[in-house]
């Protein structure tokens, strides 16, 4: 299962140990869109991990999606490029 997180803009150089996480998104494409509707604007960084371990509770496979400036539309269709970002997303 993979799951988002918003981290402050000091994530986009890829340290997300020094950003402060600004919303866990959740592991939905709707969650997803929500969070980034709701954020936008901000100075923020979509990172996603592979939710792992017999609770799904430990994250692994950090990736940086990308900068909240780039826009909602194409950080969703990164999130999930082979649905991407429909009309009216």
């Amino acid at each position: 299962m993979k799951v988002w997180i918003l981290y402050d803009g000091r994530a986009e150089s890829g340290d997300t140990d020094d950003a402060q996480v600004l919303e866990v998104c959740g592991t939905s494409k709707r969650a997803v869109k929500t969070s980034l509707w709701s954020r936008r604007g901000e100075d923020a960084v979509l990172v996603e991990y592979d939710a792992v371990g017999p609770k799904q509770d430990q994250l692994e496979n950090e990736r940086i999606i990308g900068h909240m400036c780039e826009g909602r539309k194409v950080l969703l269709k990164r999130c999930y490029p082979e649905t991407g970002a429909k009309h009216g997303d």
